[in-house]
């Protein structure tokens, strides 16, 4: 019963202090491009105001590879920066991260990066 307990104990602590548990995700797909790449977004990872919003969004090939960006989206600007970029196997396991230049780069219509910033700010009064 003491060991029984002493485990309960060590798996609370593990989680308690996030260890052994995967980051929580909630993936929507908000589209396909040309190029037959699959986008989604992170509910979960939305943290916005009426200037910024900063969300995780993945872009998935047909085999499976797929890369995660963290990215900072300016409102008033109508811009986007890269802040964190990480190529994924099939498998899930992490191949690269890319280096970001941290440069803002603006939304272009029609693009995957226009369709996240409609999400965030939806158009008001649309006719």
């Amino acid at each position: 019963m003491k060991k029984f307990f002493a485990s309960c104990l060590a798996a609370a602590a593990i989680c308690a202090c996030g260890l052994g548990s995967a980051s929580a995700v909630n993936w929507q797909v908000f589209g396909e491009d040309s190029s037959g790449i699959t986008w989604y977004i992170d509910q979960d990872s939305v943290q916005k105001n009426d200037k910024t919003a900063t969300v995780a969004i993945k872009a998935q090939d047909s085999e499976g590879y797929h890369f995660v960006a963290t990215e900072e989206f300016n409102h008033k600007k109508k811009t986007v920066k890269d802040q964190k970029v990480v190529l994924y196997n099939p498998q899930g396991y992490p191949e690269r991260e890319d280096k970001v230049d941290g440069k803002d780069r603006p939304v272009v219509d029609g693009s995957p990066s226009e369709a996240v910033f409609n999400y965030l700010w939806p158009k008001q009064g649309k006719k």
